[in-house]
C-alpha cells in the first residue's frame, strides 16, 4: 500500500485520527511555539513512529534570539524518517504550528520529490461536534494550501533536486 501524506496545523493535529493503524507523525516544533500539552502528547501516542525536528520558521539566526534553524544534518533526518515510512508502507502525518510553512516544505518534498499523494486536512471543534474538510493536493492548489519556508527549501533542494525549479 503507498504511503499518503497528511498535512495538518497543530489544532487539527490534536483532533486528527489516522486511516490506518501503520502511521508515522513527523512534528515540526520550534521555540517560539508553545510547548506541548496533554492533548498533544495524549495524540502523539496514536503513532507507530514519532519524530520532532525542533526548528523555528525562520530563513536565519536572529541575534539574542534562543531561536533555532534547519540543518542540512535536520533536513537529512526528516528525508531518512520519511524513506522509512515509504519502504514500510506506513501513513505520514505532518503538522507544524499553522501548517502552512515548515509543513509545507515537507509537504513540497512529498509531493513534488516523492510523487506521494498528499492530503491538507482540516478539523475544528464547534460545540461537541468536531468538523472536517480534507483536501486532496494537487500542482494546482499547492500554492493555496502552503508558503513552504525558503530555508526549508534550499536545504530539500539539496537532497532533491527536482524541487530545484520550485518556488524559487
Amino acid at each position: 500500500m503507498k504511503t499518503t501524506v497528511y498535512s495538518a496545523d497543530l489544532k487539527t493535529y490534536k483532533l486528527f485520527r489516522p486511516q490506518r493503524l501503520q502511521t508515522d507523525v513527523l512534528i515540526l516544533h520550534g521555540s517560539f511555539d508553545i510547548a506541548a500539552d496533554s492533548e498533544e502528547i495524549a495524540a502523539d501516542r496514536q503513532y507507530v513512529r514519532t519524530l520532532r525536528i525542533n526548528a523555528d520558521d525562520i530563513e536565519q539566526t536572529i541575534d539574542g534570539s534562543p531561536a533555532s534553524i534547519l540543518t542540512i544534518e535536520g533536513a537529512k533526518k526528516i528525508q531518512e524518517f520519511i524513506a522509512a515510512a515509504v519502504r514500510d508502507e506506513h501513513d505520514l502525518v505532518v503538522h507544524c504550528h499553522a501548517g502552512q510553512s515548515r509543513t509545507g516544505a515537507v509537504i513540497e518534498v512529498a509531493y513534488f520529490g516523492l510523487e506521494l499523494p498528499c492530503v491538507h486536512v482540516l478539523k475544528w471543534q464547534s460545540g461537541r461536534k468536531i468538523a472536517e474538510k480534507s483536501e486532496i493536493v494537487t500542482m494546482e492548489n499547492f500554492y493555496n494550501l502552503y508558503t513552504p519556508n525558503r530555508l526549508w527549501h534550499r536545504l530539500f533542494s539539496q537532497l532533491y533536486p527536482v524541487l530545484n525549479h520550485e518556488q524559487e
